[in-house]
């Protein structure tokens, strides 16, 4: 009979086989998630058998993640900033480098913020966690899919964390003109060039394409935020973006020749990978954007 330890060797090998990066990861969380331990608790009883239906469980999940399936699909959750998120094909999953957004976000933002909004929220991971971090502040969180708006939604409940939930779409002009101003804006918008799709790995073909893809230019979403911040922002008010790597200087120059000095931070690659602003002065002088908060949907 097949032990944890014959079995996990058995899987690393079928998953080299078909090209899967960090095989023996993928294969360890399978495994654990089936066994109903951690992955390091696998290594403390090697030889333990496996039973029929472990067994049979472990290979469906094997041949899943063999199409190229992300693990957090097969398992339903993935982790964010010391937290588990529920996620589905309906949303991104949530990655280190978003991270850095609320690394950002707790150093450059005042802690009496009261107004947060949270573009493209997808499994509301953003959101969430900075209402962790802030949790006075009023959360909005929107998204222009509903079924995205759910799993955040599902998220909220299982963290016992209250943001305002609302369906918008960025590219409506008047975009959440009722629920402005913020004190701080975060996005993590579609910034993915379509020219760029059959260089991507084949994990990214599961996610939403609308959450990925901004169509021929890779700075569109950042042209709508931008034309939004002076209505929707509060004076001297902080907009915190996540950039494709190769154009975070490309989005810093349009938010600069706009006025807005804007600055990049890298991650622990090197890679450019948050873009920061605070509102300048002389788009407050033109005006403070009217207040007046709306009802929301969220929880």
């Amino acid at each position: 009979m097949e032990n944890v330890l014959q079995a996990l060797r058995a899987a690393v090998a079928y998953l080299t086989q078909h090209g899967v990066p960090e095989a023996r990861q993928s294969a360890e969380m399978l495994l654990a998630h089936v066994l109903g331990c951690r992955r390091l608790d696998l290594y403390g009883f090697p030889e333990k058998p496996l039973g029929a239906s472990e067994r049979a469980r472990f290979r469906a999940l094997l041949r899943r993640r063999a199409r190229r399936e992300p693990v957090a699909y097969i398992l339903r959750q993935a982790p964010f900033y010391e937290d588990l998120f529920y996620v589905t094909p309906a949303v991104l999953v949530p990655r280190p480098e978003t991270e850095h957004v609320v690394e950002v976000v707790r150093e450059r933002a005042p802690r009496d913020l009261r107004r947060i909004l949270d573009i493209g929220t997808g499994s509301g991971c953003l959101a969430l966690t900075l209402k962790r971090f802030f949790p006075e502040a009023e959360v909005w969180a929107v998204d222009v899919s509903r079924r995205a708006l759910a799993v955040a939604r599902k998220n909220g409940r299982r963290l016992n964390r209250r943001v305002r939930w609302a369906q918008a779409d960025v590219q409506s002009p008047d975009f959440l003109s009722a629920q402005a101003p913020f004190d701080l804006i975060v996005s993590n918008p579609p910034y993915i060039p379509l020219a760029e799709r059959p260089t991507l790995e084949p994990e990214l073909a599961y996610e939403p394409e609308e959450a990925l893809f901004c169509g021929e230019d890779p700075l569109f979403f950042y042209r709508l935020i931008l034309g939004h911040l002076p209505r929707l922002l509060t004076p001297a008010g902080l907009v915190v973006l996540e950039v494709h790597a190769d154009h975070g200087p490309a989005a810093q120059r349009l938010f600069q020749e706009s006025g807005w000095p804007a600055h990049l931070e890298r991650d622990y690659g090197g890679l450019s990978r948050v873009l920061w602003a605070y509102r300048p002065l002389e788009e407050t002088k033109r005006g403070c954007p009217r207040g007046g908060a709306g009802a929301g949907s969220g929880r």
